[in-house]
């Protein structure tokens, strides 16, 4: 019959082998760049694997019944929630002021040349006036009775693109929207092709025939200008009142070029909601 393994005899190889990879980790992540709280969490990894293989070869516990079986389980989720809220005050907590940055460093290009937000704003109001005009023309259709073919309802002179004279960033301002929308997350809580969003705020699909691009405007940078129907109470999901800080004159004209592009009437997007007096 083999002798039962002292607690030392269990631990001693596992608690080496745990070392050794826990301090390879920090180093190796170090060298590689990774921020301390990283280093932190991948040799946290080891030691948890350590107190799981520690486990397993453990000697079995004695038989449990009555009181003491529910004491035990009771002491064991207390020990298992302490530990887990514990390690979860170390971890990164999330900071308005760290994302505000993380998005500074991402558009900063965009607002150091000012000949390309003069550009991008002068043709944001060309884009806007050609898109004026092509709905006018589409009720004049719809008013007559005629088939519609969107393809075919053509504006002379329009075009997405910016001159080459202006294109200073080789984009239009469409494609330079969309690049604002994903350097701002909005898609953390908007959902655009059924991609993106967390339920914390509507769909945009449709959003370009429900609001005009001044509306929109003034919504990214005056959240309670109007609210989307069905999300006037939600106060937990409000929109952030950040953008004003964040978000340059030549982005918000991009975002709402592109925002004024989703006609898709198939999706339910909210209609907008004016609060009373305004």
């Amino acid at each position: 019959m083999n002798k039962e393994k002292t607690w030392w005899q269990i631990i001693r190889l596992k608690l080496l082998v745990s070392t050794i990879m826990s301090a390879s980790l920090w180093v190796g992540s170090g060298q590689l760049g990774f921020p301390l709280i990283f280093q932190a969490m991948f040799a946290g990894y080891v030691f948890f694997g350590f107190i799981v293989f520690v486990l397993l070869d453990a000697p079995p516990l004695k038989a449990f019944s009555g009181w003491k079986a529910g004491t035990a389980i009771l002491g064991f989720y207390l020990v298992c929630s302490a530990l887990y809220i514990t390690a979860g005050t170390f971890l990164p907590q999330f900071s308005s002021e760290t994302e505000m940055e993380g998005i500074d460093r991402k558009t900063v290009k965009y607002r150091e040349d000012p000949a390309v937000t003069e550009s991008l704003r002068h043709r944001s109001r060309e884009l806007s006036e050609k898109a004026d005009e092509i709905l006018a023309r589409l009720e004049q259709l719809k008013a007559s009775g005629e088939k519609l073919d969107i393809e075919s309802v053509e504006v002379a002179g329009f075009s997405p693109k910016l001159p080459p004279s202006r294109d200073v960033s080789g984009l239009d301002i469409v494609e330079r929207g969309k690049l604002v929308y994903k350097d701002h997350e909005c898609y953390n809580c908007h959902k655009i092709g059924g991609k993106g969003g967390k339920k914390r705020g509507p769909e945009l699909d449709n959003m370009g025939n429900l609001a005009t691009a001044e509306q929109l405007k003034k919504k990214i940078f005056e959240p309670t200008a109007w609210y989307a129907e069905g999300y006037e109470k939600r106060k937990k999901d409000k929109m952030p009142d950040k953008f004003p800080d964040v978000m340059s004159e030549e982005e918000l004209e991009a975002l709402v070029a592109y925002l004024m592009t989703l006609k898709n009437p198939a999706v339910k997007t909210p209609k907008p909601v004016f609060p009373s007096g305004s």
